[in-house]
C-alpha cells in the first residue's frame, strides 16, 4: 500500500511551550488517516487535531477527485516543557480494507509523519522560507506605488520597507492590506491574512532604491532585497501603457490568427474613440456658456466620497475636476476612513483652496469603518437635494453636473439617474473602453453591475434605503443600486460619457481577479434583491468575473405549447422534434406542427410516423391558405392549451437540454412578456443574441457571425438582459400576453413580424428577455437569399414601409437598449463616426 505525506509548516514556540504543525497525508486511494498519535520523549501527549479539506492535494498528487477531501490537518500541542523536551514523533494510522472492499479483512498501517530531535526541529523551524510577491510597481510622475505581499508562514507577516543607497530610510506611506486570496491559496493561518502591503514613495534617478522584505527573529530573520530602479520602473510603466503588454498573454492563449484580428479591431476601436471623445467633449466657449446658464430648477447636488489612504495626486485630480464643474450648485463631502493615524486633511485643504469648509467638507473618521461605513459617513454629511457617488481615485468631466441638471429640468420626476462611463489609464492620459449603457435594464443589472458610475439618487430615496450596508462590502454600491431602483418611480439614463474610471492592476476595472471577494458579495447583493422582490431565484458566478447567472426555482411545471410552422423539410422537422422530445429535460410539452401546403409524399409519411412515435404530445394541424407567417402562427395558437407558447422554426436544434426551463424561468415573472434564446449557426458562430431596432434601417440581429468564444460588447452575448426584441425563430411568449396584444400582425407576412410582436408586447408594459443559457442551433444558411424574385422584393419593400410607418416614432427615438453613440450600419456595437453624432451639449 502506498502513502503520501507532507509537513508544510512546523512552528516551535519554546517561550510559550507550543508546537504547531500543518500538512496532509493520504493513502493511494486518496483517503486521509483515521487517527494520529503524538509522542514526546517516547510518551504519548494530548493535542488538538483539526481536519482540513485539501482537494487540490488529491488532484495534484493522484490526478483524481474521490468522495472525501479531508486529507489536510492542523495539530497544536500545548504545555511543552522546553527543558525536558527531547524529541517528537508524529504517526498517522490508516485502517485499510483490502481493495477497498467492505467484506475483505482489514489491517492497520502506520505512517511516520515526523521524527525529530528538539535541536533538529528548532533548526527546521528556523529554515522557514520567506514567501513573497511584488504584484504591481506603478509610477505617476515621481510617485511610485508598490503593491505586493510577504509572509513567513506561521511566523508572522514580513516587514516591507523601502530604503535607498546604504540602508538610508525613505519617506514613505506604508499600508497593511488584507490578502485573503493569498492566505487561502497558501494555507496561511488567519492571523497572517494581512500579509499584503501598499507602499508609496517619491523616487529619483540619482539614488539607488530597493524594497527590503524581512521576517521576524523567530523565523530566522530571512531577508530579501528587491531593487527598484527608476529607469526600469519608468520603462515598464511606459510598456504597460501600450497594447504589447497584454498582447503577449492573448497570443499565448488564442494563437496568431485571433491575435492579428484583435490588433486590427482594437487599433481601429481606440482610434475611433479618441476621435469621438474629442467630438462630444465641449470646447472652452461652450463650457463658458454653460457656466452662465440659469436653470429654472437648480438643485443642490452633493457628491459623497469615502477616502481611504487615497493617493494624494489622484485626490487632487478628483477635487479639481469637481471644482471645475460648469454647474455651480454642488457640495463635495469627503469622509476619511484611512485610520492608523493617517489624515488626508492637509491634502484636501491644499486642493480645495477657498472651497474648504464651504462647498468642500472633510471629516476624519479616525478609523476604517469599511467602504460601506465610510461612505455612510460621507452620505450623512450631504445636505443636497440629490446625492451622487464617486470613487476616491476617479474624476468627472467639467460638464457632468450641467448635463445631469439639464435632464432634471426636463423631468422633475426622476428619482435615480446614472450615466455612461469610460476608463482612464493609471497616469490619466489615455481614455479607452467607453461603456455606452442601455436604459434601465433590470435583467442586465442582475447579470452584471452595468450601472456602476456615475450614480445619483434623490434625497427621499436615500432616506428610505438608509445608506449602504456593510454586509455587502466589496459590492456595497451594487446592493445600494438595487435597493434604490426597487423603490424609484423613474430611473433615468443620461446617454453620455460623464465619468472617468481610473484603471490599475488592482482595480476590478482592469484586473477582476484582484477582488474576488467583491464578486462573492455581488452574489449576496443579487440574491437579497430577489428575496425582497419575492422571486424564487438565486444567482451563481457566470462565465466571467463579475457576471452572474440567475436560476429560477418556480413550483410546478406549466404546460408549454410549441408552435412549429412547416412545409416539407421533413428532415429538418425530425431534428427539432427529436431534440424537443428526446433531448430537452422539460417534459410538459404539447407540440403543434402547423402544416402549410406540403407537396412531398415523404412529408406526409413522416407526419404519420411522428404522430405514432410521440402520441398525444404531437398534433399536426393544417393551414390551407398561402404562406403568411403571422396568420399561420395565429392559427396554430388557437389549438394550444398551454399557459406559454414556444414559437419555433422548423430548422433549429436544442444545444442546452435545459433551454425550455431557462426561458420559462424568466417568462413566469409577471413583468415579462417574452423570452428569447441565443442561436448559433452550424459552425458555432452566433446567429442571434438579441435584436437592435434601427439596425440596418429597420432591425437587425446583434453580434451576427461573432465567434463562439467572444463575449461581445460589455459581455452582452453571454449575459441575460432585456432587449426591445428577440427573434421568433425561438421565442417563448405568455399565451395571455399573446392574446392581449392580438397575436402577430397579419399585414407582415414574412418580414419583421416578430419585431412588431415584441414591440407591441413592450408597448403593453412587458419586458422582452434575452437568455443566453437557452441555446440552439439555427441551420438557416448565412448566405441564403430570402427575396430572390421581383414579387418577393416588392412585398418585402411594402412590409418595410408598413413597419417604418407604424413604428416611426420609436425608430426616431432610438432603441432604449442601444446607445446612440453606437453604429446602426453594423451589428458589432462599433462606435459611430463623429459626423454621425448629434452633440447634445450644443443645443
Amino acid at each position: 500500500m502506498k502513502f503520501y505525506k507532507s509537513i508544510e509548516s512546523l512552528n516551535y514556540k519554546a517561550s510559550l511551550g507550543i508546537i504547531e504543525m500543518q500538512g496532509w497525508c493520504m493513502d493511494q486511494y486518496g483517503y486521509g488517516c483515521d487517527r494520529m498519535e503524538v509522542k514526546i520523549g517516547g510518551k504519548e501527549v494530548p493535542f488538538s487535531f483539526e481536519r482540513i479539506n485539501r482537494p487540490e492535494v488529491i488532484v495534484n498528487t493522484l490526478n483524481n477527485m474521490p468522495s472525501t477531501t479531508t486529507v489536510g490537518f492542523k495539530i497544536v500541542i500545548e504545555n511543552v516543557d522546553p527543558e525536558t523536551f527531547t524529541d517528537i514523533k508524529l504517526t498517522a494510522f490508516f485502517t485499510e480494507t483490502e481493495g477497498q472492499n467492505e467484506n475483505a479483512p482489514t489491517h492497520v498501517e502506520e505512517l511516520v509523519m515526523l521524527n525529530k530531535s528538539r535541536s533538529a526541529m528548532k533548526k527546521f523551524t528556523q529554515k522557514s522560507t520567506l514567501q513573497y510577491h511584488v504584484d504591481v510597481v506603478k509610477i505617476f510622475h515621481e510617485l511610485v506605488t508598490v503593491h505586493g505581499w510577504a509572509n513567513v508562514p506561521y511566523h508572522g507577516v514580513a516587514k516591507a520597507t523601502v530604503y535607498k543607497n546604504h540602508e538610508e530610510p525613505v519617506d514613505q506611506q506604508y499600508f497593511a492590506v488584507e490578502r485573503r486570496d493569498v492566505a487561502e491559496a497558501k494555507a496561511f493561518p488567519e492571523e497572517e491574512v494581512n500579509c499584503g502591503f501598499d507602499i508609496n514613495f517619491m523616487i529619483n534617478d540619482k539614488d539607488k532604491f530597493y524594497l527590503k522584505l524581512e521576517g521576524s527573529e523567530d523565523a530566522g530573520s530571512p531577508c530579501v532585497k528587491i531593487p527598484l530602479d527608476y529607469k526600469k520602473i519608468k520603462a515598464r510603466a511606459d510598456f504597460e501603457e501600450t497594447s504589447l503588454y497584454k498582447l503577449k498573454a492573448y497570443y499565448q492563449k488564442y494563437g496568431f490568427v485571433k491575435t492579428v484580428d484583435k490588433i486590427w479591431r482594437k487599433m481601429n476601436k481606440n482610434a475611433d474613440y479618441v476621435r469621438l471623445l474629442k467630438t462630444i467633449t465641449p470646447n472652452k466657449k461652450t463650457l463658458m456658456l454653460q457656466r452662465e446658464k440659469k436653470f429654472g430648477f437648480s438643485p443642490l447636488i452633493s457628491i459623497a466620497i469615502p477616502l481611504y489612504k487615497t493617493n494624494e495626486v489622484f485626490l487632487k485630480v478628483l477635487i479639481d475636476s469637481i471644482r471645475e464643474q460648469t454647474y455651480s450648485n454642488w457640495q463635495l463631502c469627503l469622509a476619511d476612513g484611512s485610520g492608523d493615524g493617517v489624515s488626508l486633511e492637509a491634502a484636501v485643504k491644499a486642493a480645495a483652496g477657498e472651497d474648504f469648509g464651504k462647498r468642500i467638507l472633510y471629516q476624519n473618521i479616525g478609523e476604517n469603518l469599511g467602504i460601506a461605513g465610510n461612505t455612510n459617513v460621507a452620505l450623512s454629511m450631504a445636505t443636497g437635494d440629490y446625492i451622487a457617488l464617486c470613487d476616491h481615485d476617479d474624476f468627472i468631466p467639467a460638464h457632468t453636473l450641467y448635463r445631469i441638471v439639464t435632464e432634471l429640468n426636463k423631468d422633475r420626476e426622476i428619482d435615480v439617474l446614472y450615466t455612461d462611463e469610460d476608463k482612464v489609464s493609471y497616469n490619466g492620459k489615455k481614455f479607452y473602453e467607453p461603456n455606452f449603457k442601455t436604459d434601465f435594464n433590470i435583467d442586465m443589472l442582475t447579470s452584471v453591475n452595468y450601472i456602476c458610475h456615475l450614480f445619483m439618487v434623490r434625497r427621499d430615496i436615500l432616506d428610505q434605503v438608509k445608506g449602504m450596508d456593510s454586509a455587502y462590502d466589496g459590492a456595497q454600491d451594487y446592493d445600494f443600486i438595487f435597493r434604490c431602483t426597487e423603490i424609484a418611480h423613474k430611473v433615468f439614463h443620461v446617454q453620455e460619457i460623464l465619468y472617468h474610471w481610473r484603471a490599475s492592476k488592482d482595480s476590478t476595472s482592469s484586473n477582476p481577479k484582484s477582488k474576488m471577494y467583491a464578486f462573492e458579495a455581488g452574489v449576496k447583493a443579487i440574491n437579497a434583491h430577489y428575496e425582497r422582490m419575492g422571486l424564487p431565484a438565486y444567482v451563481i458566478q457566470g462565465e466571467r468575473y463579475g457576471m452572474y447567472k440567475t436560476i429560477y426555482e418556480w413550483e410546478g411545471e406549466p404546460l408549454v405549447s410549441v408552435l412549429i410552422p412547416n412545409k416539407d423539410h421533413s428532415d429538418d422537422l425530425d431534428v427539432v422534434l427529436k431534440s424537443l422530445f428526446e433531448k430537452c429535460t422539460y417534459k410538459n410539452l404539447e407540440v403543434i406542427v402547423i402544416e402549410n401546403n406540403s407537396t412531398e409524399d415523404k412529408t406526409w409519411e413522416y407526419y404519420k410516423e411522428a404522430e405514432a412515435r410521440y402520441g398525444e404530445k404531437l398534433r399536426i394541424v393544417k393551414w390551407d391558405s398561402g404562406f403568411n407567417y403571422s396568420l399561420i402562427n395565429n392559427f396554430g395558437e388557437t389549438f394550444a392549451t398551454g399557459e406559454y407558447l414556444l414559437l419555433l422554426n422548423n430548422d433549429v436544434e436544442f444545444i442546452n437540454p435545459d433551454s425550455i426551463q431557462e426561458m420559462l424561468g424568466y417568462c413566469r415573472r409577471e413583468d415579462v412578456g417574452a423570452v428569447g434564446a441565443r442561436l448559433r449557426y452550424f459552425d458555432g458562430s452566433y446567429q442571434h443574441c438579441g435584436v437592435i431596432i434601427g439596425l440596418g434601417g429597420v432591425a437587425g440581429h446583434a453580434f451576427l457571425t461573432f465567434k463562439e468564444d467572444e463575449p461581445g460588447y460589455m459581455g452582452r452575448i453571454i449575459i441575460a438582459q432585456d432587449y426591445s426584441c428577440c427573434t421568433a425563430a425561438c421565442l417563448m411568449v405568455k399565451r395571455s400576453v399573446f392574446r392581449e396584444i392580438g397575436g402577430f400582425d397579419q399585414v407582415l407576412q414574412v418580414a419583421f413580424n416578430d419585431v412588431d410582436l415584441c414591440l407591441r408586447i413592450r408597448e403593453a408594459g412587458y419586458l422582452i428577455v434575452y437568455n443566453p443559457q437557452a441555446e440552439l442551433y439555427h441551420y438557416e444558411s448565412k448566405s441564403r437569399g430570402y427575396e430572390d424574385t421581383a414579387e418577393k422584393q416588392v412585398r418585402f419593400a411594402k412590409e418595410i414601409a408598413y413597419f417604418r410607418g407604424k413604428w416611426m416614432k420609436f425608430l426616431e427615438m432610438g432603441d432604449p437598449y442601444y446607445s446612440p453613440y453606437l453604429t446602426l450600419d453594423k451589428n458589432n456595437f462599433q462606435l459611430r463616426t463623429p459626423d454621425q453624432i448629434e452633440v447634445k451639449w450644443e443645443s
